[in-house]
C-alpha cells in the first residue's frame, strides 16, 4: 500500500539573496523560459488577446510566448543593424499592505529606473542583445508572481512591452494545500510561492485546522498523513467502494467524505469516519440513484455542506453530522464545490449557469449560511472557476481556474481574488492545479 509514496520530498527554498535584501531578480531567455519550476519551450509570434485581470477587459496585442499572464513580450519584425530599441514595463499590484513608493529596475547594472506600483516606464536606448535586470524594492510580503529568479532577456524585436504583477498579503498569510492533475499533493504561501512538494500522492486533499494533518484521497481511498506527508495511513482500505474529497472536521477527529459503492450504480453519498478509520457511516442513505457528495464541514462544527442531485439538479443542501436536519440551499442547474467562510456565515461554490446555452461556464457565487444573499462574483464566459476556498482572514478567495482563450486555456491554475470577486491575479502558470485549501 505504499506504493504511492516517492523516495523523498522535494523542498523549494527562498534564494538566499532575495530572503535577505528583498530583492527579486528577473531574467528571461527567449529561446528557452523557465517560469516557476517548469520549463517551456519558445513559441512563434502570433495574435491573442490579453486579459487584464482586474477589470476582464481584454485587449488585442501580438505577442510571443502567450499564457504567462504576469511577463508578456511583443513581437515585430526584427530590428535592423544595432539601433537602440525602447522597452515598456507596465506594472500592476493589488493585495493589503501595498507598498505605494513603487521599485527600481536595474538593468545591467545601470543605475536604478524607477518602477510605479501601478503603472507604465518607458525605458529608451537600449541594445540589441542579452541584457540582465533586477527588480529592487519589492516588499517582505509581496511577490512578483510570476516568481522567476534567475537568467536573461534578448532584446531581438522594434519593441518589447513587459507585464508585471505584484501580490501583497499582510503578516501571517497562511499556507495553501493543493493537488495537480498528476495528483502531486503541493503547498504554496498565501501569495503563492511554492513551498513543498509532498511525498504522497492524491485527488484531494483537507488539513486539519491546526495544521498538523492531513487527509488525502488515492486509489479510491481515503489516507491520513503528518502534514508534511510522513507516515500515511490507509483509513478506509474498501477495494469493493471508491471514496474521495476528504474534509476534516474543525476539531481534527473526523473525516467527511464521499463513497460510491461497486453495487449502487457508481453513486456516491456522504460518509463520516473517525480520524483513526474507525465508525464510518452513511449520512445520505436516503438518496439511493442520486449522487451526493463533496462535503465540507463548518467552521463550528455543527454542519456539513454538500452536494446533491436528489431533485434531479445539482444543488447545495447542509445536514447535521449525524445525518438529520437536512436543508436545501440553492436550486440552480449544476452547483458544486462548496466551501464554508471562516465565520461560518457565509459559503463559496461554482455553479454552471445554463447546460443548455452554448459558451455557459462555472462561476463563482457565495451565498449566506441559510441559503439566502446568493451573489455572482465572477461573469465571464471565457474565465472557468469551478472551486475556490477561503483565505484564514476571510477577506480573499484561492480559486482553480483557467483562461478559455489563452494559450493555457485548456490548464487549470490558482488564482487569487478579493471575496466580492475583484483583484483577480494568477498565482501558478501551467500546473493544472485545482480543489486549493487556505489554512492559517
Amino acid at each position: 500500500m505504499m506504493a504511492h509514496r516517492r523516495a523523498a520530498r522535494t523542498t523549494v527554498r527562498p534564494n538566499a539573496s532575495q530572503a535577505s535584501t528583498s530583492r527579486v531578480v528577473i531574467r528571461w531567455e527567449s529561446a528557452h523560459l523557465k517560469y516557476a519550476g517548469v520549463a517551456m519551450e519558445s513559441c512563434e509570434c502570433s495574435e491573442q488577446r490579453w486579459r487584464d485581470s482586474s477589470s476582464f477587459k481584454r485587449l488585442p496585442f501580438t505577442a510571443c510566448c502567450i499564457g504567462l499572464v504576469a511577463v508578456l513580450a511583443s513581437c515585430g519584425p526584427g530590428p535592423t543593424g544595432s539601433e537602440p530599441l525602447e522597452l515598456e514595463f507596465n506594472l500592476r499590484t493589488v493585495g493589503t499592505g501595498v507598498d505605494l513608493d513603487g521599485y527600481s529596475l536595474v538593468i545591467d547594472s545601470s543605475p536604478g529606473v524607477p518602477l510605479p506600483s501601478n503603472g507604465t516606464t518607458q525605458i529608451p536606448d537600449i541594445a540589441v542583445g542579452t541584457h540582465e535586470f533586477e527588480i529592487l524594492g519589492i516588499a517582505d510580503n509581496c511577490r512578483l508572481v510570476n516568481d522567476v529568479t534567475s537568467g536573461t532577456f534578448d532584446v531581438q524585436s522594434n519593441f518589447r512591452m513587459f507585464w508585471l504583477e505584484v501580490f501583497c498579503l499582510q503578516e501571517s498569510p497562511g499556507r495553501i494545500f493543493y493537488t495537480t492533475a498528476a495528483q502531486r499533493i503541493r503547498v504554496r504561501s498565501g501569495t503563492g510561492e511554492l513551498l513543498e512538494e509532498l511525498p504522497v500522492m492524491g485527488r484531494s486533499v483537507t488539513v486539519t485546522r491546526d495544521g498538523e494533518r492531513i487527509a488525502y484521497d488515492f486509489e479510491g481511498d481515503i489516507w491520513s498523513a503528518g502534514a508534511d506527508g510522513s507516515n500515511p495511513v490507509n483509513l478506509t482500505n474498501t477495494p469493493e467502494s471508491t471514496e474521495g474529497r476528504p474534509n476534516w472536521s474543525p476539531d481534527g477527529q473526523r473525516i467527511t467524505y464521499h463513497r460510491s459503492e461497486a453495487l449502487a450504480a457508481g453513486y456516491p453519498d456522504v460518509y463520516v469516519i473517525n480520524d483513526d478509520g474507525s465508525g464510518a457511516t452513511n449520512l445520505t442513505p436516503d438518496s439511493e440513484g442520486w449522487p451526493d457528495g463533496e462535503p465540507a464541514w463548518s467552521p463550528d462544527g455543527s454542519k456539513i455542506v454538500f452536494r446533491s442531485y436528489r431533485t434531479g439538479n445539482g444543488d447545495l443542501y447542509t445536514i447535521s453530522p449525524d445525518g438529520t436536519e437536512l436543508v436545501r440551499l440553492t436550486e440552480g442547474n449544476l452547483d458544486t464545490n462548496p466551501r464554508w467562510s471562516p465565520d461560518g456565515q457565509r459559503i463559496v461554490f461554482a455553479r454552471f449557469l445554463d447546460p443548455y446555452v452554448e459558451g455557459t461556464d462555472f462561476e463563482l457565487f457565495v451565498i449566506n449560511a441559510d441559503g439566502s444573499g446568493l451573489t455572482q462574483l465572477t461573469d465571464d464566459v471565457s474565465f472557468r472557476s469551478s472551486e475556490a476556498d477561503w483565505s484564514p482572514d476571510g477577506d480573499w478567495l484561492i480559486a482553480g481556474s483557467r483562461n478559455l482563450e489563452g494559450a493555457s486555456g485548456d490548464v487549470y491554475d490558482l488564482y487569487a481574488m478579493r471575496a466580492n470577486g475583484t483583484d483577480i491575479v494568477r498565482l501558478t502558470f501551467f500546473e493544472r492545479a485545482g480543489l486549493p485549501i487556505w489554512i492559517p
